[in-house]
């Protein structure tokens, strides 16, 4: 989801108010998910706006931050930015950017298993052709593997799922019937 397509999330009072870290008494039609005082960032364009927002590369301060299956292999100004704090869940990183030096920084990345037939760490939902190719490698997965590990990159992905499918149903009336 492009961050025109975002929309700021009241908080638990359902109230809006200005991007996180922009001056008081500003606002902005262009906005972001959020939830509680993380900042869920899921696209490189959202992140140049909340990046923008919060002073810029120099000024920013990424921590609680959360990059959720971003490829910011285009962001070359990263390591300028001060990342103690962020999350990295899943992310792709430009050339000269490796996990281990995030983590020196204070950052906390997780990958995506390259030997599971998922990303558990995903910012959006499956394409109908991508849910045909993967839907029953999965199950079958999900069926075969019980172990701490395969537990963790199961709700991982549940939860990916799940922050995508609020995030598509956003401002959409929806009805179910069963």
């Amino acid at each position: 989801m492009s961050t025109k397509d975002h929309k700021r999330k009241g908080d638990a009072k359902g109230q809006e108010g200005p991007l996180p870290g922009a001056p008081s008494g500003s606002q902005s039609s262009t906005s972001f998910h959020h939830s509680n005082e993380d900042v869920e960032i899921e696209d490189v364009e959202e992140f140049e706006l909340i990046l923008e927002c919060n002073g810029g590369k120099e000024k920013a301060k990424m921590k609680g931050w959360i990059f959720q299956g971003v490829d910011l292999s285009s962001v070359d100004y990263l390591l300028e930015c001060d990342v103690h704090g962020a999350h990295f869940w899943g992310c792709t990183f430009p050339r000269g950017v490796d996990p281990a030096t995030l983590r020196e920084r204070g950052a906390n990345v997780l990958d995506n298993p390259t030997d599971i037939p998922f990303k558990p760490y995903r910012g959006f939902m499956y394409s109908q052709e991508e849910l045909s190719e993967v839907d029953k490698k999965i199950y079958q997965y999900y069926l075969g593997n019980t172990s701490m590990l395969s537990a963790s990159a199961q709700s991982a992905h549940d939860y990916s799922i799940r922050d995508a499918l609020f995030d598509y149903l956003e401002e959409k009336t929806v009805v179910s019937i069963m």
